[in-house]
């Protein structure tokens, strides 16, 4: 998969949630609270929570389809292992339930961001890509400059020992010939 498209979905898909709960909170505190607010604004304010919480949930079972099939089973038993860790803390601590479900989701998406290589399938994000004919750059790879190396190959030439003729010829003379005999 890309990493700057998983890296948008996964940014899209935490504000959507966030968006969500927020527009769905004051909307119900909206309703309860006040009595001279025109029914029209609490009204839209829901809708619009109810858009982005939809938009939430279409962005999460399109990366939960991108997954390979072990990490698909990992996720529903940690999305299932974090329900029941809700409920339970939820009877315990009232309302912080919201809080665990905020910190899980970014975790799960900083986990998403970080190993995109090793918990998608490419070949499905292309086929997808092509179907709806999106293009989507990845991030630019920076180039290393490659410093050229100077070339400082030493080629040995085998050398012939060149002796000088004057020195190897001596002269010799008929005296300094029978000197060396008698000596």
């Amino acid at each position: 998969m890309n990493k700057r498209a998983n890296l948008f979905l996964n940014i899209y898909s935490s504000i959507s949630f966030l968006l969500g709960i927020v527009c769905i909170g004051y909307s119900l505190t909206l309703k309860e609270l006040s009595y001279n607010v025109p029914t029209i604004f609490p009204t839209s304010i829901l809708i619009l929570g109810c858009i982005s919480g939809l938009i939430f949930i279409s962005i999460e079972l399109f990366l939960f389809l991108l997954l390979k099939n072990k990490m698909k089973g990992l996720e529903i038993t940690l999305t299932i292992i974090s329900l029941i860790s809700i409920l339970g803390l939820n009877t315990i601590i009232p309302f912080s339930g919201f809080l665990i479900i905020i910190l899980l989701g970014f975790s799960k998406d900083i986990i998403r961001v970080l190993l995109v290589d090793k918990i998608f399938i490419p070949k499905e994000f292309n086929k997808y890509c092509k179907m709806f004919h999106i293009t989507i750059k990845d991030f630019p790879k920076k180039k290393e400059k490659v410093k050229k190396k100077e070339r400082t190959e030493v080629i040995k030439i085998p050398q012939e020992e060149i002796v000088d003729k004057s020195i190897s010829k001596k002269k010799t003379s008929k005296k300094s010939t029978k000197q060396e005999a008698t000596i």
